[in-house]
């Protein structure tokens, strides 16, 4: 992590422990570009507000103004695949029919040549940011980047990346590979085929051409108490909100029995009526 100089210790935003920061950025894998923050801390403090008011059984803390200045921003390692596709992809498509009862299905392999370039597939290279938290606020707009400067993350937190960019690439791939497939299925000679389950036989045309690091900005918000720890993360670009907020066991019970009465109350009203 990255943090002012007179910072030595600091709450991890994870797990909301205290930690002791040593140096951290390191030479290799330096980014090569960077996403700067376009939310600001008071956007990102109203779309986390709107979010948490929809979560009903969240702590009331969490629901707290005051709650909301525990957010952090924080630079996230990704890695960045740039894929070309040249030549054939191959889908399966089926046609069913009946006849006299009889019901018809007939499988073809569906064929077209691709051109296409594919950048900006990206997955998050942080151990430590769990990947439904990275996919629950994606897309990132890559476009907007900038070549990486030092200056960009000066007053917020940064990691780098510490999980291997061969890890992805299947995933990557298959990104890719079901786009492609989407799109060939909107093709109008493609339109009588309802699309087979089973993968096309495109990866010998999609070539993978680069892959580098980035750092894309995220909203970070930790909350620890005794038994439980809440997460919030907001993109830092387009402000979209993914949180994992606890249950509060006697918020949930007070508005069960809450709801049960007004549905006794409402049969009692329809009995009565019936009845008389």
């Amino acid at each position: 992590m990255i943090c002012e100089e007179k910072e030595a210790a600091v709450c991890c935003p994870y797990c909301g422990g205290d930690n002791f920061l040593s140096g951290r950025m390191e030479k290799k894998d330096r980014p090569l570009r960077i996403l700067p923050f376009s939310r600001t801390l008071e956007e990102c403090k109203e779309e986390y507000w709107r979010e948490v008011k929809r979560a009903i059984y969240a702590p009331k803390e969490l629901r707290s103004r005051k709650h909301t200045e525990e957010f952090k921003g924080m630079y996230m390692p990704y890695w960045y695949y740039h894929y070309e596709v040249d030549g054939p992809c191959k889908i399966q498509g089926r046609t069913t029919s009946t006849l006299e009862n009889v019901t018809y299905v007939r499988i073809y392999d569906l064929i077209a040549d691709v051109k296409a370039e594919y950048e900006g597939v990206t997955f998050d290279a942080s151990s430590s940011f769990a990947d439904e938290l990275s996919q629950g606020i994606a897309p990132y707009n890559i476009r907007d980047t900038k070549p990486f400067n030092e200056a960009y993350i000066s007053g917020f937190y940064a990691e780098m990346p510490d999980v291997p960019k061969e890890r992805y690439v299947a995933g990557s791939r298959n990104v890719i590979v079901d786009d492609i497939e989407e799109r060939l299925m909107r093709v109008k000679d493609f339109a009588p085929f309802q699309k087979e389950p089973a993968k096309s036989g495109s990866e010998d045309s999609i070539v993978l051409k680069d892959v580098y690091n980035v750092m894309l900005p995220v909203w970070f918000l930790c909350h620890r108490t005794k038994k439980r720890v809440a997460y919030a993360v907001i993109n830092g670009q387009t402000g979209k909100v993914v949180g994992n907020y606890p249950v509060d066991e006697g918020k949930k019970k007070k508005f069960f029995w809450k709801v049960a009465g007004i549905c006794y109350a409402a049969a009692a009203v329809v009995a009565y009526f019936l009845l008389h």
